[in-house]
C-alpha cells in the first residue's frame, strides 16, 4: 500500500543496487558466544502474543533501557539493533536457533564514538556511564567489527511534488 501511495502521489521510482560501504559485521569472539539458548522452541512461538502463545522474534528495549528477548535469531537481533547503529549491521556469527537476550542499557554507536565532553578520574570514563554497544556484544561473546562489505541500497530514480488530494 505504501509503495502504491508513493508511486501515485509522488511519482516515486526507485531501484535496488548493491554498493560497497563501511558496515559493522557481527562475528563470534575468540572465546565463542556466551548466549543463553532460548527456553522456547520455534514450534512454541507465535508472531504475536494475542493468541496465547509465546511471542518470538521480538526484541524489546532501547539503548537507555537495555534489550530483552525470550526467543530471537541473530538476524532478528541485528535487524532490531540496526536502529541504533550509525552504519549497516550484518550478521556473520553463524549462530542458528533461538537465543535469550537480556542486556544492560548501552550507548548508541553514534554517541559511543563521539568525543566525550566530560571526563573524570584523570581522563578515565566515569564507571557509572553505560557501556557502548561494542562492549555489550563483547559480554555476549560477540564482536562488532568495522569493515567494507556489499550492502543492498535503494536509489531514487525520480520523484515529483505530490499531487493534490
Amino acid at each position: 500500500m505504501l509503495r502504491a501511495l508513493l508511486l501515485d502521489r509522488f511519482k516515486l521510482t526507485i531501484h535496488r543496487q548493491m554498493r560497497e560501504m563501511r558496515v559493522y559485521v557481527l562475528v563470534a569472539d575468540k572465546g565463542g558466544p556466551k548466549l543463553e539458548k532460548s527456553d522456547v522452541s520455534e514450534k512454541d512461538c507465535s508472531e504475536s502474543a494475542t493468541d496465547g502463545q509465546i511471542p518470538c522474534h521480538q526484541v524489546w528495549g532501547s539503548p537507555g533501557r537495555g534489550l530483552r528477548a525470550r526467543g530471537v535469531t541473530m538476524a532478528d537481533l541485528v535487524s532490531y539493533l540496526e536502529n541504533w547503529t550509525d552504519q549497516p549491521l550484518l550478521d556473520r556469527t553463524g549462530i542458528s536457533g533461538l537465543v535469550k537476550i537480556d542486556t544492560q542499557p548501552f550507548l548508541p554507536t553514534e554517541l559511543a564514538l563521539a568525543p566525550v565532553a566530560q571526563e573524570t578520574n584523570g581522563g578515565e570514563l566515569n564507571p557509572a556511564d553505560p557501556p557502548t554497544l561494542f562492549q555489550v556484544f563483547e559480554r555476549l561473546g560477540l564482536k562488532m567489527k568495522v569493515q567494507k562489505d556489499s550492502v543492498e541500497t535503494y536509489v531514487i530514480d525520480s520523484v515529483e511534488k505530490p499531487t493534490d488530494n
